[in-house]
């Protein structure tokens, strides 16, 4: 039997025999669509082709990386099960990479992308080396959920967080809340998404001349909390600190829902009574929102949409929407629950 050829892996996959050479070798500074790639791929598995050794062990052209600042937040569980539900549906795999918020472990991702040639990338998280993640995407696919800085060309899949904080402030205000308090953990890690949220609800509550209080744990690190998850302990450690220390706030903002639950758990050990004596809410609906006692109010992110937007417009199949899709945006929906009630007279 006469041994498969390049020029017979471009006949059956529909493209030039330079295209095969390209991408079965990986060469840098050509790109080519995750489709295009796992064409090739299947034609040349199929044929019998023999493939370089880094393109049989480091990619079949269905591989997806996925990258997560972590796993201890349920938001990101959430999308990621979205984003492997759509990519195994394309046929595709997933690739889920924790950085831990350290930025040299990022860029270690970043390089082994480069070299295994995935089909694709999708951030999580605003790339602390935006220029890097910028370079990889002239070659792979690469898109982002979440907001991104003025400037950056990635396709971005948002969410309006100032919109998100204005819906929770206005929410409140409506129950008769005028002193309330944003609770958040650090300031160097108040990415731009949550600082957008902190705007939008500060600005409601001074058009409504009202006052937002903000506390966030610069004094401890997450090294600090060993036995709870981070953003849980440092909203549990800021509630106590809020309903020991500060007097006339009858509702409180978690940065997020794992930062509500633990206000929600320092209440219940202080004896405060949620929403009597003070309503908690939070942002992502993740499901341990619905299941919290109280049930806990927050803002809907629309998860599982944006993980799947961000597979298809990877496999390029959101070309009907834009010559070159730049940003999709999607608005934020208020899930109100009994964690919120009037404020106390």
């Amino acid at each position: 039997m006469k041994k498969p050829t390049s020029s017979d892996v471009a006949r059956a996959a529909g493209v030039s025999q330079a295209a095969v050479s390209m991408i079965l070798n990986g060469k840098s500074g050509v790109s080519f669509s995750a489709e295009t790639r796992a064409r090739v791929f299947d034609a040349a598995r199929a044929l019998g082709y023999n493939l370089p050794l880094q393109s049989a062990v480091d990619s079949d052209g269905r591989l997806l990386a996925v990258l997560v600042p972590t796993l201890s937040n349920p938001y990101y569980t959430q999308l990621l099960q979205a984003v492997e539900d759509q990519a195994a549906a394309r046929g595709f795999r997933t690739l889920f990479c924790n950085t831990a918020r350290d930025a040299q472990r990022e860029a270690y991702y970043l390089a082994l992308f480069r070299r295994s040639r995935v089909a694709g990338v999708i951030y999580t998280f605003l790339p602390a080396f935006p220029q890097q993640a910028e370079q990889l995407a002239q070659t792979i696919p690469t898109v982002l959920i979440g907001e991104k800085n003025t400037g950056q060309t990635l396709p971005s899949i948002e969410l309006s967080n100032r919109k998100a904080g204005a819906t929770i402030a206005r929410h409140l205000l409506k129950l008769g809340h005028r002193r309330a308090a944003f609770l958040s953990t650090p300031t160097k890690n108040l990415t731009l998404a949550r600082g957008q949220r902190l705007e939008g609800a500060r600005a409601c509550f001074e058009r409504e001349g009202g006052e937002l209080l903000t506390l966030f744990t610069d004094d401890v690190s997450e090294g600090d909390f060993d036995s709870e998850p981070y953003e849980f302990a440092a909203g549990e450690l800021l509630a106590r600190r809020l309903f020991t220390q500060t007097h006339g706030v009858t509702a409180v903002i978690g940065v997020n829902d794992m930062t509500a639950l633990g206000v929600l758990s320092a209440a219940r050990a202080l004896g405060v009574r949620v929403p009597e004596d003070c309503s908690v809410c939070g942002f992502d609906n993740i499901f341990a929102a619905r299941t919290a006692f109280p049930a806990l109010t927050t803002v809907d992110h629309h998860l599982d949409l944006r993980g799947r937007a961000a597979v298809d417009i990877v496999l390029g199949e959101r070309g009907a929407l834009s010559p070159q899709v730049s940003r999709i945006e999607y608005e934020p929906r208020l899930i109100a629950r009994s964690s919120t009630g009037p404020a106390p007279q």
